[in-house]
């Protein structure tokens, strides 16, 4: 399940946690809803990206 999410220039960009990798797709593609619950909270953490060279 994706942990992040971004939007520019109509392309969105998700951070797959378990793959390990970034995934892009179109805008038009992807639908947000609003969690069950609204107190639980997101465990992304950007420290766990792979650090450019």
């Amino acid at each position: 399940m994706p942990s992040s999410f971004g939007e520019a220039g109509g392309t969105v960009s998700l951070w797959d946690e378990p793959a390990g990798k970034a995934l892009q797709m179109p805008a038009e593609q992807v639908r947000l809803v609003p969690a069950a619950d609204g107190r639980v909270r997101c465990t992304f953490s950007y420290e766990s990206l792979p650090k450019g060279d």
